[in-house]
């Protein structure tokens, strides 16, 4: 399978609001159709919000599974990222598990 990387301050300097998010879904999510694994580089950001996590792992998981994140690879995070993202993609599949198909 193809792979794309891509960097998160291409899109924006931060990673909080629901627009910064948008952003990089919809780049994520047209790769992700092309075909592509995609490897996000969060290099440079130094923070997350939930506002921007769900506007852009959240939208992809409501729009194409839980099983889509097989294809998204996340690099270049500080430790505190890291605990935000597991945190978060903890909630997804757990909500995800409750919910009907």
């Amino acid at each position: 399978m193809k792979t794309n990387k891509i960097t998160i301050t291409d899109f924006s300097q931060t990673a909080l609001s629901n627009a910064d998010g948008v952003k990089v879904y919809t780049a994520v999510n047209n790769l992700l159709a092309d075909g592509y694994t995609v490897v996000i580089s969060f290099a440079g950001i130094n923070a997350v919000s939930t506002s921007f996590l769900n506007s852009f792992i959240g939208s992809l998981v409501d729009h194409q599974g839980l099983n889509i994140l097989t294809r998204v690879k996340i690099v270049d995070y500080t430790a505190s990222i890291a605990n935000f993202l597991k945190n978060f993609i903890a909630v997804l599949k757990s909500v995800s598990s409750i919910l009907p198909e």
